[in-house]
C-alpha cells in the first residue's frame, strides 16, 4: 500500500512538473509575441489602430510563427499539469472529469486562439501596416472568435469547480491552496496589462500546487 502511495506521490510531483514547463514555454511565447521592438503589446492593443502600428512597427516576421509555436507546445505539456490537478481528486467522480474535461478545452482552444493572434500581426506586418492593413486584421480576428469564446468559457468553468472542489475538500489539498487557481491571477495580471496574463496565472497555480504536494 506504501508503495502505492508513493509510487502515486512520484507520479503527481512529475505531472505538475510539466505543467510547470508548460507553462514557463507557454509565457516563453506571450514574451516573444507581445514584447516587440515597437514596444509592448499590452491588453487591447489590437483594437487602437495607431497603438497597433507603433508596437508592430519592425517587428520580424519570425516572431510569429516561433511563438505560435512555443505556445502550442507549451499548452499541449501544460496539459499534464491539469493531469496531476484531476489525480488530487479523492473522488474520480463527474465533478473532477468536468474539470479535467474544462482545462483540456480551454488549453486547445487557448492555443488555437494563439495561433489565430499571431497570424493575425504575421498578415498585419507583412502587407506593410496602415489602415487597410489594420481593417483586414481586425475582420480577420472578427471572423475567428469562436475558439476565444470556448477557451474563455471553459477557464471560467474549470477556474470556478476547481475553487468549490478545493474549498469542499474534494481534493487532497487544503481549503487555503484554493487561491492556486488561474482565473483567481489571471484578471489580476490582466489588470497590469502585460502580456502573459493568462500563461503567468498557470504557471502560478502549477507551482503553487506542486509545493503544496504531500506525501501521505
Amino acid at each position: 500500500m506504501n508503495n502505492e502511495i508513493n509510487s502515486q506521490f512520484k507520479t503527481n510531483k512529475t505531472l505538475f512538473l510539466l505543467g510547470i514547463a508548460g507553462s514557463a514555454l507557454w509565457l516563453l511565447a506571450d514574451i516573444v509575441l507581445g514584447y516587440l521592438p515597437g514596444g509592448i503589446a499590452k491588453a487591447g492593443f489590437m483594437g487602437d489602430a495607431k497603438v497597433l502600428e507603433a508596437v508592430l512597427a519592425g517587428a520580424p516576421l519570425w516572431r510569429f510563427p516561433v511563438s505560435a509555436t512555443i505556445c502550442s507546445l507549451g499548452m499541449t505539456l501544460s496539459v499534464f499539469g491539469y493531469m496531476g490537478i484531476y489525480n488530487s481528486y479523492k473522488n474520480k467522480g463527474l465533478l473532477s472529469k468536468i474539470v479535467l474535461f474544462c482545462a483540456l478545452a480551454a488549453s486547445v482552444g487557448g492555443a488555437v486562439y494563439h495561433v489565430i493572434c499571431a497570424s493575425s500581426e504575421w498578415i498585419y506586418v507583412k502587407l506593410g501596416g496602415g489602415e487597410k492593413s489594420f481593417n483586414l486584421l481586425c475582420d480577420f480576428m472578427a471572423g475567428h472568435t469562436l475558439p476565444m469564446k470556448v477557451c474563455g468559457l471553459c477557464w471560467c468553468l474549470f477556474g470556478l469547480l476547481f475553487f468549490i472542489s478545493v474549498i469542499a475538500k474534494r481534493t487532497a489539498f487544503p481549503r487555503w491552496s484554493a487561491i492556486f487557481n488561474i482565473m483567481i491571477f489571471y484578471p489580476v495580471l490582466m489588470m497590469i496589462g502585460y502580456p502573459g496574463y493568462m500563461s503567468g496565472g498557470a504557471l502560478i497555480m502549477f507551482t503553487g500546487l506542486f509545493l503544496l504536494l504531500r506525501e501521505e
